[in-house]
Order: structure tokens, then C-alpha cells, then sequence
């Protein structure tokens, strides 16, 4: 099977005791560097004032039920967001589409 284009899809995630509580796909990218910026500056207040703990980056397919090639967690920190393990269950996918 040969991959097509993919992008990069930022989702913020608010979990708790490993339950999505709400979730919100903020934004996607063509490139990769730019959705990390994103997520690392909080840029626009994807954090919302402690709404969103986590955020995800998915780099996808294109598509009909696009497949997650990568993914790339954070969680909130000291004033920021930091990278993480993934915080939930590892067979959940397609956070921000799908």
C-alpha cells in the first residue's frame, strides 16, 4: 500500500483517571514543525485556562478513515505543555479525525 499525503492534526484532550472528559481538534498542518510550535507555545490558548491537560499531535493519512502513521502526546506542566506518554488506553486512535 503506498501512502499518500498526510497532515498534522492538534487535538487538546482533557482526561482524568484515564477518562476523556472533552476533547476539541484545534487545528491541522501540512508540516510537522509547525503543529509542534503550536502545541509548545500554546499558541492562541489552545491550553484554555486549564480546560485541555493533554494535547496530541497525529500525523494522518489522507482519506476515507484516515490511518495515524505517528502521534506525539503532551500533558501540562509547569506553565507549559510537556511531553508524555500516551495517557490512555494504547488501542484508542484518531483523536482529532476519524
Amino acid at each position: 500500500m503506498e501512502l499518500g499525503e498526510s497532515i498534522f492534526v492538534v487535538t487538546t484532550i482533557h482526561i482524568k483517571n484515564k477518562e476523556i472528559i472533552r476533547k476539541r481538534c484545534v487545528g491541522w498542518f501540512a508540516r510537522f514543525d509547525d503543529a509542534f510550535n503550536t502545541i509548545k507555545t500554546n499558541s492562541g490558548d489552545i491550553y484554555e485556562a486549564g480546560w485541555y491537560n493533554h494535547a496530541i499531535i497525529e500525523q494522518i493519512t489522507d482519506g476515507l478513515y484516515p490511518r495515524i502513521i505517528n502521534e506525539y502526546w503532551f500533558h501540562w506542566q509547569n506553565g507549559g505543555y510537556k511531553r508524555t506518554k500516551k495517557p490512555v488506553p494504547e488501542n484508542w486512535v484518531n483523536f482529532g479525525i476519524g
